[in-house]
């Protein structure tokens, strides 16, 4: 995929990213990107740590990459860090070969001293599954769209054959394996950066000040008002062709269509129905469309009398659909 579709902060203090008072300067952005109509302010930079919002649907797949990725029109697994993969012993095993020479971004927190390795697959997937990681209940993680999953009980272990081959060991087969770890949630991390940050005692850094291999790295970021993103000048499937983004995250007593029509931000996505009409009828704006997966379920507690009425079971569904 074309970096400049998939949308992906300098440091002023070390705890936190904060903006020194910087205001977004639309002019000078546009010249060399666009300001996008962000949705709220992020509490982690990490998509492993949340299951909705601003970090796992826009700034994931530009600070991040995951070793597969979903085709938008055939929504099936496809390559990305991981170039193919091998599925073994009855749908338990499963090999994936990593794609070479994979460049981590250089940040005002972070060089990077190796391009991607096996190691890094491991320890992104582990500091999830395994409670004794020491980075798996830093800054109060729960994995909370993991959890949703029971991913913690589906894999039984991850482990790095050679530097460039992982194997996933499932404790029984799950067709939905792939498809899951080729979402926006599932992000690769940088092994090397979390050594670093474990020996200066910062492993909160991790989440806070991002480091992955994608399109974009994160250079600047004003609580309550902006992110910046600058573009990764070593991205593996070449450079964007943007070299900022700017996510306004401002709330400043308008709505994100407001600023559209102001014309203070230039991206608008997923405006709500009532807006749609708004949106048609300024000529200077395209709406575009395209079709989600997404599924969703319902759960009947049948120890409840009434459910346990099959019709009445049946009138939920027909209600719902």
């Amino acid at each position: 995929m074309n970096s400049l579709l998939r949308l992906t902060l300098g440091l002023c203090a070390l705890t936190v990213l904060t903006g020194c008072g910087e205001s977004i300067d639309h002019n000078n952005i546009r010249q060399s990107g666009f300001v996008y109509c962000g949705q709220s302010t992020p509490t982690t930079f990490n998509p492993q740590l949340v299951d909705s919002g601003i970090t796992s649907e826009t700034l994931s797949p530009q600070i991040y990459d995951t070793l597969l990725t979903l085709n938008p029109e055939t929504h099936l697994p496809q390559p990305s860090l991981a170039t193919q993969w091998v599925v073994k012993n009855q749908g338990l095993e499963y090999f994936f070969t990593l794609r070479q020479d994979v460049q981590f971004q250089s940040t005002a927190w972070f060089t990077p001293s190796r391009p991607l390795n096996a190691e890094d697959v491991v320890f992104s997937f582990r500091r999830i599954i395994d409670t004794s990681h020491p980075f798996h209940a830093i800054n109060h993680a729960t994995y909370p769209w993991f959890s949703s999953l029971d991913f913690a009980g589906l894999v039984q272990d991850i482990k790095a054959i050679d530097p460039q081959t992982v194997k996933f060991t499932l404790n029984h087969p799950d067709n939905t394996f792939l498809t899951n770890i080729a979402t926006t949630y599932a992000v690769i991390l940088s092994a090397e950066y979390a050594q670093q940050l474990e020996l200066n005692h910062q492993r909160a850094m991790l989440d806070s000040h991002p480091v992955g291999t994608g399109p974009f790295y994160l250079e600047q970021y004003q609580p309550r008002d902006f992110i910046r993103l600058r573009r990764h000048s070593n991205y593996w499937n070449g450079p964007a062709q943007m070299s900022q983004v700017v996510f306004d995250i401002s709330q400043r007593g308008t709505g994100t269509l407001a600023k559209l029509l102001r014309h203070e931000c230039d991206v608008l996505v997923s405006p709500i129905a009532s807006q749609i009409p708004t949106i048609k009828a300024q000529s200077d704006l395209v709406l575009d469309t395209t079709s989600a997966m997404n599924v969703a379920f319902i759960a009947v507690n049948t120890q409840r009398p009434i459910l346990q009425d099959v019709r009445v079971r049946q009138a939920l569904n027909f209600a719902i659909n």
